[in-house]
Parts: C-alpha cells; structure tokens; sequence
C-alpha cells in the first residue's frame, strides 16, 4: 500500500508519537522521499512525498 503525504517529516513525528516504528530511514530520490511502516498485519506501508516540482 502507498499512502502520499504532503510533509513526510510531520507524518514520521505524529506516527513515532503515537507509538509506531517504522523499517529503515527515509530514503531519497528523484521522485520524492518515502519510509516504509509495517501494519499490524505486518504488512507495509510506504509513506510518500512526492518531489517538488515547481
């Protein structure tokens, strides 16, 4: 599952708040930054902040 997000910082503070751990660091590239979040299935997440392209 993908999930875009505007401020993918924000998301990574308000998640670890709340408890969640997430697999790995952010990693950048061309299109934008993304971490990956594990369900409670396990299954994971990507979290993405597309590039600015202005």
């Amino acid at each position: 599952m993908l999930l875009v997000v505007d401020d993918l910082d924000a998301e990574i503070d308000r998640l670890h708040a709340a408890g969640l751990s997430f697999r790995g660091e952010v990693v950048t590239g061309p299109g934008g930054r993304q971490i990956l979040l594990p369900d409670p299935a396990g299954n994971l997440v990507e979290l993405f902040q597309p590039a600015d392209r202005s």
